[in-house]
């Protein structure tokens, strides 16, 4: 089943995980804008990225970042409460420079926000030092969580797909030789993935996925999450939007063109505002 997060763990293991396999959701975001292949296949790898890691989150919301100085400058996913998924690359050029993956960003970082309903925010920063999308995450979790995370993701024009594998700290109680089975069994379930071609990863259904990654272990799964597009666009954004520009700015090109078209990359709304709507943006308050 597709446009789902589904979270599991491995029965007598301190092992969790999330699957994900998005259709229409990524289509959404993909059909916007005439992505190349290449850039196309990043953007959907970065949309699993956040779904997996936005998933559980109730309310605020999980942004994934990408600026670099290559043929993709930026690239930026979001998750809002843990189901709801927009994006964008830019430039969406039809034939960017050589590469593939995060070689399109050239020199640049990644950054993971967690946004709170209050507006507060906390940023994670990681250098994009691979050339994987999931590499450079791996990475993230290695150092700011300090959580043992392995994650395969895959995408195509009309889907893209994710697993994360995270290993949870061992029972203070443990003894050498539980430990020593933990360790061999994290090593011999990520193996079953890490051959697994991307075009497997994306043929596979969710409950087909987890049983390839489950092998003879027995999961617990917890309840999935639907996943949609869904854009926060609004003509108030984009009324704040033009009042940054300036009442000058914005009144001149109501002079030239007659009214002020404010469109939304993510969604592709078109907010109109003639003479009097911008002249009200600027009018005082009462």
């Amino acid at each position: 089943m597709s446009d789902t997060v589904q979270p599991f763990a491995f029965v007598g293991w301190p092992m969790r995980g999330r699957v994900v396999v998005l259709g229409e959701a990524w289509r959404a975001i993909h059909e916007r804008q005439p992505y190349s292949d290449a850039v196309g296949s990043l953007l959907g790898e970065m949309t699993a990225t956040v779904a997996l890691l936005g998933q559980g989150l109730k309310s605020g919301g999980l942004i994934l970042q990408l600026n670099g100085d290559g043929a993709v400058r930026s690239a930026m996913v979001e998750c809002r409460e843990g189901r709801l998924l927009r994006g964008l690359a830019r430039p969406p050029a039809r034939n960017p420079a050589s590469g593939i993956g995060l070689e399109l960003a050239g020199e640049g970082r990644l950054a993971i926000t967690l946004q709170s309903p209050h507006g507060a925010a906390y940023q994670g920063l990681v250098a994009i030092a691979h050339r994987e999308l999931a590499r450079c995450v791996e990475a993230y979790f290695s150092t700011s969580e300090q959580l043992p995370t392995r994650l395969w993701l895959a995408a195509s024009s009309t889907r893209a797909s994710g697993v994360l594998l995270q290993r949870l700290p061992a029972p203070a109680s443990g003894r050498g030789e539980d430990l020593e089975d933990v360790e061999s069994t994290w090593r011999t379930i990520a193996a079953r993935f890490d051959t697994l071609p991307s075009q497997d990863l994306l043929a596979n259904d969710v409950r087909g996925l987890l049983r390839r990654l489950a092998g003879t272990e027995a999961l617990r799964l917890a309840a999935s999450t639907p996943i949609a597009f869904s854009c926060s666009c609004s003509r108030e954004r984009s009324s704040n939007a033009l009042k940054l520009m300036g009442r000058t700015e914005v009144l001149k090109v109501v002079e030239e063109d007659h009214e002020v078209l404010v469109t939304c990359e993510f969604c592709g709304t078109t907010y109109r505002y003639d003479a009097i709507d911008a002249e009200l943006l600027f009018a005082p308050v009462g």
